[in-house]
């Protein structure tokens, strides 16, 4: 994997990330008492998302580690 793409995809997913955040933000601050719900709906699926890219990085640098450490060793 070339060095840009090691710094740019973290960068980008991070940005999409805080941009959701801050629409949801934006939005929840302009609804009602009624719409307060959706603050927490999108609070929520941004925490589901974090959990599944936090997920899939570790489980990815994990299998790269091993994959590497078999070709050391073997």
């Amino acid at each position: 994997m070339g060095v840009i793409k090691r710094r740019v995809v973290p960068l980008a997913i991070f940005n999409v990330i805080v941009y959701q955040m801050i629409n949801v933000g934006f939005f929840a601050s302009k609804a009602e008492k009624k719409g307060k719900n959706y603050l927490y709906a999108g609070i929520f699926i941004v925490i589901i998302e974090l959990i599944g890219i936090a997920t899939f990085y570790f489980t990815a640098k994990r299998y790269r580690y091993q994959s590497h450490k078999k070709m050391r060793d073997g």
